[in-house]
């Protein structure tokens, strides 16, 4: 008699998922607006600092949401909102930090 072990494969973090949203879509913006539509942005050191500061700030907005918006949500859609709505609450932080220290 032969048993066969059904494995179910495990589902992403949202952790890393959270990451990879992040980084595409600074890749994404930086390539349109930055690079003129090619990736010559890659070759100064400054567009990686901003580059850093815009994934790190998409990320923590999507941290929160998740953490503490979302945090009773256990619906099948919860990786979908939690970007949806903490993609700009990250950037919305960002600029107002950033003009919080306009001179």
């Amino acid at each position: 008699m032969t048993t066969t072990t059904l494995t179910i494969p495990k589902k992403p973090s949202s952790l890393l998922i959270n990451i990879i949203v992040s980084l595409v879509l600074t890749t994404f913006l930086l390539f349109i607006d930055e690079g003129f539509y090619n990736f010559n942005w890659t070759t100064r050191l400054w567009n990686w600092v901003f580059f850093v500061i815009y994934v790190v700030s998409m990320l923590l907005g999507q941290t929160v949401t998740e953490k503490f918006i979302l945090k009773k949500y256990n619906g099948k859609n919860k990786t979908i909102l939690t970007s949806l709505i903490g993609i700009p609450l990250g950037l919305a932080l960002l600029f107002i930090i950033g003009y919080s220290f306009k001179p």
